[in-house]
């Protein structure tokens, strides 16, 4: 008897942990349906959100050029190649067209249905997005560069060594040029500003510039690879959905079948025990 005690605690047991796996996969069923419910508004709002962006675009007549189209993004790099002589202001004021440009690309790759997206497409957008990092990149090394030509009518009157602080909501720059060669300054450190470093004796008296750039934008991390699925892959997310949903069901259902045929075995074992033990106590009355 104690042996059958044992066996229903831990039938019990069993069909306690059943039913919290069932209830599980009832929530994760509901979950699919209300994303099979979701997943059409929710395209329907990506799309609109790109047509919305094309609209603004088309009414700020601004000037800057459509990212979606090639000829438009490759007239504007190409004129801001063949400008020269930026002040580092200039490129600073420019740069913000262009980092929303970037933004513009990204978006477009990353909002737009891969069924919908060309192959030449996704290759065009991406090389314009390095295009664009790589020719703003060179245009503020260049604009340093200018702007080192005039350290001498920059220089800090109390150290002697050129010292200048450009800010804006997107770049920062620190630059500082040697110009006393004094070995007794290798402590620098911009004014009103918490920033600054310390050279070793033997750059103290050598032609040297330091520039800090920091940006509030990422200009390091390669650009990520968009994947272009073969049409095979490019079916809608509603069908998968939809199979996702009939397997939960299935497996449901055959869990189902699966705990009722155990607690028919386990009533089968547990009529067996009973049989077994009135059987013992029938020998034991009989050998009595």
């Amino acid at each position: 008897m104690e042996r059958l005690e044992i066996q229903r605690i831990e039938k019990e047991k069993w069909h306690q942990l059943e039913a919290k796996d069932l209830e599980r996969r009832n929530e994760e069923l509901e979950e699919l349906y209300l994303l099979e419910r979701c997943f059409p508004e929710a395209e329907k709002l990506k799309q609109e959100t790109r047509l919305l962006s094309q609209w603004k675009h088309y009414i700020q007549c601004d000037g800057s050029p459509d990212p979606s189209v090639a000829q438009e993004m490759n007239t504007f790099i190409s004129l801001w190649k063949e400008k020269t002589n930026e002040t580092f202001e200039e490129v600073i004021e420019k740069s913000k067209v262009v980092l929303n440009l970037i933004e513009k690309l990204k978006f477009i790759l990353l909002e737009t249905p891969p069924c919908d997206l060309q192959d030449k497409n996704i290759i065009q957008y991406q090389e314009s997005i390095l295009q664009l990092q790589e020719l703003l990149h060179l245009k503020f090394s260049v604009a340093t560069e200018i702007l080192l030509r005039q350290a001498s009518t920059l220089a800090d009157l109390d150290s002697g060594n050129m010292e200048k602080v450009i800010k804006d909501e997107n770049v920062t720059l620190y630059v500082w040029a040697n110009l006393k060669k004094n070995p007794r300054h290798r402590s620098v450190r911009f004014s009103e500003t918490q920033i600054g470093f310390e050279i070793p004796r033997i750059l103290a008296t050598s032609d040297i510039a330091v520039r800090l750039l920091h940006t509030h934008y990422d200009h390091v991390s390669a650009l990520h690879p968009v994947s272009t699925p073969s049409k095979e892959h490019t079916s809608a997310v509603t069908e998968l959905v939809k199979d996702d949903v009939k397997n939960v069901e299935k497996a449901i259902s055959k869990e189902v079948e699966e705990e009722s045929k155990q607690q028919e075995r386990g009533s089968h074992l547990i009529q067996e025990e009973k049989i077994k033990v009135e059987e013992e106590q029938g020998d034991i009355e009989v050998k009595m």
